[in-house]
């Protein structure tokens, strides 16, 4: 792929390779970068839901950090298991912008109390919801390598959309 230009003509020194392969080459992610993702994803929304059980005060609220917790604890140990079977490490980037908005979002939620706070997480459960259902589809899904791993992005979505759903339904509401 990398020695093919426009048409299959190889490429010279002359004629770099076209943008949209350019493109396409450097946003490629690995499985293990994949599975790493997915688990730094999963691990910031437990961490976040967690937060969620001790200072929100909205029943609801509370009820959707459960429920973020729970799923997302499935999907890592899914994960963990899917790596294992592919005898793939994922592989952390602790310097993605993700990682830093988590850690921003976390100073941000640790400030708040009462309904500031719920009206905080339920935001962010939609922009973030929103964001990762847009990598996976967008991105993941076409990077992914392993069948095994496609097909486990794809039952990720539904739960994802979800969480997505209920969050928006929240946000009226608090």
């Amino acid at each position: 792929l990398l020695a093919l230009g426009i048409a299959g003509t190889p490429l010279s020194p002359a004629r770099p390779i076209p943008a949209p392969i350019a493109s396409a080459i450097a946003r490629d992610m690995t499985d293990a970068q994949i599975l790493g993702f997915v688990a730094q994803v999963d691990a910031a929304e437990i961490e976040e839901g967690k937060l969620a059980l001790t200072k929100a005060t909205d029943p609801g609220v509370r009820s959707f950090a459960q429920m973020i917790i729970n799923d997302h604890q499935k999907s890592m140990r899914e994960g963990t298991a899917l790596a294992k079977r592919l005898a793939v490490t994922p592989v952390m980037n602790p310097d993605t912008a993700m990682a830093k908005e988590h850690a921003e979002f976390m100073v941000k939620l640790n400030g708040l109390s009462g309904k500031d706070f719920d009206k905080a997480f339920v935001e962010h459960g939609v922009e973030d919801h929103s964001k990762v259902i847009e990598k996976v589809n967008d991105e993941l899904i076409p990077d992914a390598r392993s069948p095994d791993l496609k097909t486990h992005l794809k039952t990720m979505t539904p739960t994802l959309q979800k969480h997505e759903m209920q969050a928006k339904a929240l946000e009226n509401k608090v």
